[in-house]
């Protein structure tokens, strides 16, 4: 098992592991838990040639969205997504802006392929491939200095990442119902 910054993922998993013996209703945390796989992997491989998130009448390209939260304890159930628009990366700084997530919550998530691949939440957001060349081309560029960086930028999202998953568990899934 790797430690450190880039093992912070297993502490998350440990905790849910831990709170998931004593929750007597298995099967909402077994729904939980395989949700967030399989919505997280999509949204890996979609990351992987980046995204635009269009929300708002806006347009902005994201290298990552990840399922915090997949809260199946009230209905209708709850998504808490975060996605994160690329930042500005200065190689000649000694400091890096990671930017923020946006946040998205939403009941329903629906998957089209036709007339074009798109992720729809109910929202009123969605996230589509990279179509445009210019989109491509800064998103490339960027990519190139995301991974080459000085900067550990790819642990400090993974570090930002656990912590809101975390503190969200923490509100949604952890604390006692009323």
């Amino acid at each position: 098992m790797i430690f450190g910054i880039t093992g912070m993922h297993a502490i998350g998993l440990t905790t849910d592991i831990i709170n998931g013996i004593f929750d007597p209703r298995i099967e909402l945390r077994s729904a939980r838990i395989s949700r967030t796989i399989r919505l997280n992997r999509i949204f890996v491989v979609a990351g992987q040639k980046g995204m635009i998130l269009s929300r708002n009448n806006s347009r902005l390209i994201v290298f990552a969205a990840r399922l915090l939260v997949y809260d199946n304890l009230q209905t209708p159930h709850e998504y808490h997504i975060a996605v994160w628009p690329i930042f500005k990366i200065d190689p000649d700084s000694d400091r890096v802006n990671g930017g923020n997530p946006i946040m998205i919550r939403c009941s329903t998530i629906k998957f089209r392929k036709i007339p074009e691949r798109v992720i729809l939440f109910n929202e009123g957001s969605s996230l589509s491939p990279l179509a445009k060349p210019s989109d491509i081309e800064k998103f490339g560029h960027w990519k190139e200095l995301y991974d080459s960086s000085k900067f550990p930028s790819t642990h400090m999202v993974h570090f930002r990442l656990a912590k809101m998953r975390h503190e969200l568990m923490s509100i949604y899934i952890y604390s006692p119902n009323p």
